[in-house]
C-alpha cells in the first residue's frame, strides 16, 4: 500500500492536509483536515469527488474512516454516496462503491 501525504493551499495559503493510501484493490482516505477558515467552501467535496473518480477509473472501492464524534463529516461522506460497512470503538468505516461495469 502506498501512502501519499499532501498539503492543500488556496490562493497560496495553507488550508489543510490530506493522506491517501492506495493499493491494488482499494483507495483509502486515511485523513483529511481542513482549517476552520477553509471549511464550508466545497474543498472537502471536491477532494472526495476526485478520489471517487480515481476509484471508478481503477474499478476499486474508496474506503473512509470517520471518527464517531464527527457527525458533520459523516453526513458529507454519506451525501457523496458512501455507506457504512463497519465500525470500531473510535470510527465508523464507510465505503463508496464504483458503478458496476456495463
Amino acid at each position: 500500500m502506498r501512502l501519499v501525504r499532501r498539503r492543500y493551499s488556496v490562493a497560496g495559503r495553507r488550508v489543510g492536509r490530506l493522506r491517501v493510501a492506495r493499493s491494488g484493490d482499494r483507495i483509502e482516505l486515511s485523513g483529511i483536515q481542513l482549517l476552520p477558515r477553509a471549511q464550508d467552501r466545497g474543498i472537502g467535496t471536491a477532494v472526495i469527488e476526485e478520489l471517487k473518480a480515481e476509484a471508478a477509473a481503477d474499478g476499486v472501492c474508496l474506503d473512509i474512516g470517520v471518527e464517531k464524534d464527527n457527525p458533520r463529516a459523516r453526513r458529507l461522506y454519506e451525501r457523496l454516496g458512501c455507506v457504512q460497512v463497519g465500525e470500531d470503538e473510535q470510527e465508523h468505516k464507510l465505503r463508496w462503491y464504483p458503478p458496476a461495469p456495463r
